[in-house]
């Protein structure tokens, strides 16, 4: 990222400086995936070889996250979808629900029929509670975009004071006075 940055300062004044940048830049890149293909080795290794492993479900977390950080989303939801039928205990249940969500938001972009499934899983992460949660609030957030989009104006009112009274009520966690300041903002337009 760095060496991005450092190329795009450069574009205008050092062109030479520009292309080595990039290519440190490429470089980069090339380590980044060979490093997630492996990790996807491993994780795919210990998922198969060892099925009672107790971290098991950290490991079906991480494929998962893999995967998706690779665009693999068929194969991130199918890693996602494993740990939340084999570890539904895990700690990482709200992250693989969160994970869905964030999925089929993105989709619903281009596809409004995705919004129904987004809120869905944003609604499953909240059913488990804060502290330990700790992407309660964000989920309540989206899930206020979600209805925001969806024209459901009273929902992501409500939505977005669901999110600030997280931030206010659990501010020592890290980024929920931020995340409370972005659903005062956002408020707003939606209620006028």
């Amino acid at each position: 990222m760095q060496a991005e940055i450092d190329r795009d300062a450069a574009k205008k004044t050092n062109a030479t400086l520009a292309g080595q940048k990039q290519a440190a830049a490429d470089q980069a890149g090339k380590v980044m995936v060979n490093a997630r293909k492996q990790a996807i080795n491993y994780y795919t290794l210990v998922k198969n070889e060892y099925p009672n492993y107790p971290q098991l479900d950290e490991v079906l977390y991480y494929l998962a996250y893999e995967h998706e950080q690779g665009n693999d989303y068929p194969n991130a939801r199918k890693a996602y979808y494993e740990l939340i039928q084999k570890k539904p205990s895990s700690k990482y249940i709200p992250n693989a629900y969160l994970a869905f969500g964030e999925l089929f938001f993105n989709e619903a972009q281009g596809d409004p029929s995705k919004w129904d499934l987004a809120a869905e899983a944003y609604k499953k992460v909240i059913g488990y509670p804060p502290p330990d949660n700790k992407v309660y609030g964000y989920s309540w957030y989206k899930l206020a975009y979600v209805r925001w989009n969806q024209g459901d104006f009273a929902a992501a009112i409500d939505a977005f004071k669901k999110t600030i009274d997280y931030g206010v009520q659990y501010s020592q966690l890290p980024g929920a006075g931020k995340l409370a300041d972005s659903a005062r903002r956002d408020i707003v337009p939606v209620y006028a």
